[in-house]
């Protein structure tokens, strides 16, 4: 359907005797005709007010704002309301009828209500009496058509799709998410929720009724609709469908789990079952079938199998551990946790974990892009990097990848006198790696993971610290105390620093950088404690200082030591929800000589629970 009207404006210019003194005036420039059309429900010219309407659209182009054509004084002006531009105008834009936009002549400075020009005054007043809405936005959506049969939905074809590609434990024994009809500013809304499809989103996954999803925005609630859909979800959100039990195959639910533990590489106990069952010949056959058709770039290298999940795959299985089934959420938290391993993001490296951040999935790097995983209870896969089933979950782009290596150390005598010289060897050494060695009070001699360093000191005694690298990120680091001519430095100790938590924390002891420490719903306290204890040194004082990052707005407090007395320990106060970045330094003076500073950089305070 197309709509017309036009509305044309000519001023005439008054004729002047020739008797008259003043000069006569230059007539004034009529405006062009105002040519105003519809098509399908949506304005199609005059371009300006298409141009201009199109800009103030709100929430990426879904809610538009109103027109209405006001008279005021023979004229007609163009009023654009969106009610949310500008708090000073109340989100009213006046125009002539060729576009040009009448200024208000806002003064903030000004006590409400802001005096403004008297034109727009003018206008403001006849828009009560004189004016007469043009256009406003069409619905933007098909009637939603829901159908259930037999528990399961069968329209609209969207839905069924999303709600499949969402399901979980797959691909046939499956745990199904939730969908909620949610109502805003008289429209429908469909929210998906699955609880595991992003930590950015919290498994929210809204679109329109038509099936367009509504971009989450920023973190961490979102922007614009998805923050207004997230706000109302509770009072305006309605329960539409959830999974039917018993469901399409209940073995998920109907397990015979045997509870057991295993270990991190450190020691830290994790909680895992060993499943007693197993798929049937049909099941297997079914699920080999359904990856080599939906994802005929992958490569089948392992049976599905209900004995081992990917979590377990990529931090226990492909380590030798034996089959168990690794239910906890992220797990990478309690690797990395304990320090059996740490990041080396973005380094790729052959043998490297790999923790999908917005999905809960786990894979180890066989080469560059080329991942290894166990595909929930189905097949072990061998996969290009962001081709996989798991990135289904995301509702746009793929997961941010996080990659990990088995934490190494080097292993070798603290301190050296001029001109001695011992082998430092790297225990659990990576695929690739480089020495870094600050300074020239230490000549290295040898590559790979056995090196000799001899110090080259005459007079002067310092600690230097020998760093490994991959790439540009320091996974290890000793302190190697070089001592000037040949006798043994005044404190043969060199120190370093160890932070323990209690409290509501899990960890055990940091001494590295980059780690994280997991605080749940409660206030923590960390002990920052110089090693190894020296008695005979007891005049050494310890001046303690300490960087705070805060992630977000969450308004509980800083981190603080509670005493500042020079002594060799501290107690650090972590208040309840912070979450954020520490760096805590510590500078050991003898007298007032300094005799070493050692710090720890980058500990991660992140949520979390035993």
């Amino acid at each position: 359907m197309k709509t017309i009207c036009k509305f044309s404006f000519f001023f005439l210019a008054l004729a002047l005797t020739a008797c008259r003194k003043d000069p006569p005036k230059e007539p004034e420039i009529p405006e062009e005709p105002f040519v105003f059309e519809v098509v399908d429900g949506w304005i199609t010219s005059p371009q300006w007010l298409v141009e201009k309407v199109e800009s103030m659209a709100y929430d990426g182009g879904t809610i538009y704002p109103v027109v209405y054509l006001v008279k005021y004084d023979e004229q007609d002006y163009i009023l654009i309301w969106d009610w949310l531009s500008s708090d000073n105008l109340q989100g009213r834009f006046y125009f002539t009828s060729s576009g040009k936009w009448i200024d208000p002549d806002v003064d903030p400075q000004a006590d409400y209500p802001y005096p403004r020009s008297e034109l727009w005054r003018s206008l403001e007043e006849a828009r009560d009496n004189n004016s007469t809405l043009l256009w406003s936005q069409p619905p933007l959506e098909e009637p939603f058509v829901f159908e259930v049969v037999d528990g399961w939905i069968t329209s609209p074809q969207w839905l069924v799709e999303k709600v499949e590609s969402l399901s979980r434990q797959g691909p046939e024994s499956r745990v199904y998410p939730m969908v909620y009809l949610v109502k805003y500013n008289e429209q429908d809304y469909i929210l998906i929720y699955d609880m595991f499809s992003s930590q950015w989103t919290d498994g929210n996954l809204f679109f329109t009724s038509s099936g367009k999803p509504i971009d989450p925005g920023e973190f961490p609630k979102g922007a614009g609709l998805y923050h207004d859909l997230f706000e109302v979800k509770q009072t305006n959100g309605v329960l539409l469908w959830t999974q039917p039990s018993p469901a399409k195959d209940q073995s998920f639910f109907t397990r015979a789990w045997d509870p057991t533990t295993v270990t991190t590489p450190n020691g830290w106990p994790i909680d895992v079952y060993i499943d007693t069952e197993e798929h049937t010949a049909d099941r297997i056959l079914s699920d080999l079938d359904h990856v080599r058709t939906h994802y005929p770039l992958a490569e089948v290298i392992g049976n599905p199998t209900r004995k081992y999940n990917c979590h377990a795959y990529a931090w226990h299985v492909s380590e030798g551990g034996n089959y168990v089934w690794m239910g906890i959420y992220h797990p990478e938290r309690f690797y990395v946790g304990d320090n059996s391993f740490v990041s080396i993001a973005p380094e790729i490296l052959p043998g490297a974990k790999v923790a999908y951040v917005n999905v809960d999935h786990s894979a180890v790097v066989e080469t560059p892009g080329i991942f290894i995983s166990k595909w929930g209870d189905g097949p072990l896969m061998r996969h290009p990097k962001d081709y996989d089933p798991y990135n289904n979950f995301i509702p746009y782009g793929t997961s941010e990848l996080t990659y990990y290596i088995r934490t190494p150390t080097i292993d070798g005598p603290p301190s050296l006198s001029h001109q001695q010289s011992a082998t430092y060897t790297v225990v659990n050494p990576p695929s690739q790696f480089t020495w870094d060695i600050s300074g020239n009070y230490l000549t290295r001699s040898g590559s790979g993971t056995q090196i000799t360093l001899t110090a080259n000191s005459p007079s002067v005694s310092t600690s230097v610290p020998v760093r490994l690298k991959v790439g540009n990120t320091v996974v290890a680091t000793k302190s190697v105390w070089v001592s000037g001519g040949n006798q043994p430095p005044p404190d043969y100790n060199v120190y370093s620093l160890e932070i323990t938590s209690h409290g509501n924390f899990w960890n055990p002891a940091i001494t590295m950088n980059d780690q994280a420490l997991y605080l749940g719903s409660e206030e923590g306290w960390l002990t920052a404690r110089i090693l190894p204890v020296a008695p005979s040194h007891t005049n050494y004082t310890y001046v303690w200082s300490m960087d705070i990052y805060e992630d977000f707005g969450i308004w509980s407090g800083d981190p603080h030591f509670y005493t500042t007395d020079g002594g060799r320990e501290e107690t650090i106060y972590i208040p309840v929800n912070f979450h954020g970045e520490l760096n805590v330094y510590c500078d050991i003076y003898a007298g007032s000589t300094l005799h070493q500073s050692v710090e720890i950089r980058g500990l991660d305070i992140l949520p979390g629970s035993r």
